[in-house]
């Protein structure tokens, strides 16, 4: 049996204020926001339909539609307010859980989960394997050696 592919891919990004025209310099709105949207600005060019997920907070609408094979759909958790990355672990469940319900209640598919940081990692582990789709990850800096980097500086 051959698969079918669909010729969508979703991005996961779920920290800073994700945007077609992200608002640089807002809290952990930097470097990973522009790369992602970027990806996805090429992959659409390509043909390709591109759904960058993140969170939405603070009234942002539910979807930004950048072109006609991108748009950039928030999904709720953790509340209203901004969250700072750091303290955003807690809510990964509903990010799964909430993403998940509206994929399935649009009748989506993707061919692949695409996820930026940690915290998308997770989330796009569970995603990927309840869709049964491959995942592939972007770390963007790895931890342990980021705190390493931040407690040399504080000690200098």
């Amino acid at each position: 049996m051959t698969k079918q592919y669909s010729g969508s891919l979703m991005l996961i990004s779920l920290h800073g204020y994700v945007a077609g025209s992200p608002e640089l310099g807002k809290p952990d709105t930097g470097g990973q926001v522009v790369f992602v949207m970027e990806l996805a600005k090429r992959f659409a060019r390509l043909g390709y339909n591109v759904d960058v997920l993140t969170r939405q907070f603070e009234n942002q609408p539910t979807e930004d539609r950048i072109n006609d094979n991108l748009r950039v759909w928030r999904i709720p958790f953790g509340g209203p307010g901004f969250i700072r990355k750091e303290d955003m672990h807690d809510w990964y469940g509903d990010f799964v859980s909430n993403a998940l319900a509206a994929i399935r209640r649009h009748g989506l598919m993707y061919d692949v989960v695409n996820s930026h940081y940690w915290d998308a990692g997770v989330s796009g582990q569970k995603i990927a394997e309840e869709l049964q789709i491959p995942h592939i990850h972007t770390p963007h800096s790895l931890g342990g050696w980021k705190a390493q980097d931040m407690k040399s500086l504080e000690e200098g």
